[in-house]
């Protein structure tokens, strides 16, 4: 199947979507520890704690961690809204699994 230009057109307007949201600015809304920050991410505490330091240790948070934190947030923030069933198509859940 070929997208039609709705499609294309809603790709377009979101695909830049959600906008990053930085861990710094996630733990000021979510009462969260590095730890808890690394598992919502997939990375190690270290590598938290590297994005929270300066100078010579510090590193730069990629993009897709930083759209991934904005998911999350709006999820948490949205999730009385959200139908379940919306959100077990996006997962690609079973009913078994969504259990």
């Amino acid at each position: 199947m070929y997208p039609t230009d709705d499609q294309w057109a809603l790709f377009a307007r979101y695909q830049d979507c959600p906008p990053p949201l930085h861990p710094r600015a996630f733990l000021q809304l979510w009462d969260l520890d590095y730890p808890q920050l690394a598992q919502l991410v997939g990375v190690s505490r270290d590598t938290v704690a590297h994005w929270f330091s300066t100078g010579s240790g510090s590193r730069e948070v990629p993009l897709a961690h930083c759209r991934r934190l904005a998911t999350i947030d709006f999820l948490w923030r949205q999730s009385d809204l959200l139908p379940q069933a919306l959100l077990d198509e996006w997962c690609k859940l079973t009913e078994d699994e969504a259990s």
